[in-house]
């Protein structure tokens, strides 16, 4: 039996995301200290973050940040193209497919045509491929 589910980020859950991020990201990173960098970088027009969250037992034990090139474009309205960023699991936590699980939510509830991301890790980069991503190198 699945231990945790998904949702996306809720208003109500800024300050457990941030502490999130300092405590399983990178501590004291500047998403956590700066509300109005957080605020443009994440909010949405839902009264939400641009999160996907793992859950289990109302504690978040991983998170995907999302971005759509829309939100700072208009030439890019009608795209479902997003970028991906903050892409993290609990320390300590162990759940196979966790982590893959986060973007199969985003792309089931988001209708993604596009995914892209940058600086990724040597781990990210094989899940991706195992995925059957493109993975690519810019010059």
């Amino acid at each position: 039996m699945k231990k945790f589910s998904y949702t996306f980020c809720s208003g109500e859950n800024k300050k457990k995301v941030q502490k999130f991020i300092s405590d399983n990201w990178k501590k004291n990173h500047i998403l956590c200290k700066n509300d109005t960098l957080f605020d443009w970088q994440y909010s949405n027009e839902y009264g939400g973050y641009n999160f996907v969250l793992a859950i289990e037992r109302s504690e978040i034990i991983g998170l995907l940040g999302f971005i759509p090139p829309s939100k700072y474009s208009k030439q890019n309205q009608v795209s479902n193209d997003f970028w991906l960023a903050l892409w993290t699991i609990k320390k300590g936590i162990f759940y196979p497919g966790l982590g893959v699980g986060m973007i199969s939510y985003l792309i089931k509830k988001c209708s993604i045509s596009n995914i892209y991301t940058m600086g990724l890790s040597e781990d990210a980069i094989q899940i991706y491929k195992s995925l059957k991503y493109k993975i690519n190198y810019l010059k």
